[in-house]
């Protein structure tokens, strides 16, 4: 029952960024379950050079703070391309 409070509590405020800080794009993320969460990706995206595409790009999550600050730091990648 811990995880599914987590789900509850945490849940409304699951954000996924795909890009940088100079560029990026944010969306709303749906939590599955305790170890698992969703995220479409952003139709709004704009390549760092437009027009440029494949691009890989970091993916972060955030799940508290009204900034949705502090966000994940890890190695995974998202590729966007035509």
């Amino acid at each position: 029952m811990q995880g599914k409070g987590f789900v509850d509590e945490q849940g409304d405020n699951a954000r996924c960024r795909f890009g940088t800080k100079a560029n990026y794009a944010i969306v709303d993320a749906q939590i599955i379950s305790y170890e698992r969460l969703v995220c479409r990706s952003p139709a709004n995206y704009k390549p760092s050079e437009p027009g440029i595409l494949p691009e890989d790009v970091p993916l972060s999550i955030a799940l508290t703070n009204d900034e949705y600050d502090p966000w994940t730091e890890t190695s995974h990648k998202f590729r966007f391309y035509d």
